[in-house]
């Protein structure tokens, strides 16, 4: 083979390389992540598509893809009837297409009762806080975030504290 000849072989390969990287990239991923995945791709020709190679794939390992599917199976079985029970109260059709999206991937069911209130004073959340710790029977859960965004959750009455 002559020069031109690997040359074109070469030149060839990248464009195979990236038609095929436009076609498998961005599945099953954020497009922000694609994105950044192709523009290396495609602008680091030769270590672009080894980096990916090596640590792109978008898939859990098999031992956390078997965990969770191990948790999936326990939270169905016990709550086992819930879906049933709830859905006869007449969901909406996007709400109903939801609580069946999150059932499928998650496994969580939907529940009822639940409420969530976000204040913004400190005075006020620190005075409905009291409050519903000395009011709860069973349980409250707060959580709290900060003006740097971190988070802080606690819940009283219960064995987290």
């Amino acid at each position: 083979m002559e020069l031109p000849d690997i040359a074109l072989l070469v030149s060839l390969a990248g464009v195979v390389i990236r038609v095929v990287a436009v076609a498998i990239v961005p599945a099953n991923r954020r497009p922000s992540s694609a994105m950044a995945w192709l523009l290396a791709i495609f602008s680091i020709p030769t270590l672009g598509p080894l980096a990916y190679a090596l640590i792109g794939s978008s898939k859990l390992p098999q031992d956390r893809r078997e965990k969770q599917r191990e948790i999936n199976e326990r939270i169905l079985k016990a709550t086992s009837g819930m879906h049933d029970r709830l859905s006869a109260l007449g969901w909406s059709q996007w709400l109903a297409s939801i609580v069946g999206l999150n059932r499928t991937l998650g496994a969580m069911p939907m529940v009822s009762a639940d409420q969530a209130e976000v204040l913004t004073d400190y005075e006020t959340s620190l005075r409905a806080l009291t409050d519903a710790v000395q009011t709860a029977t069973d349980w409250v859960h707060a959580e709290s975030t900060s003006s740097r965004g971190a988070r802080r959750a606690l819940t009283f009455g219960g064995r987290d504290v």
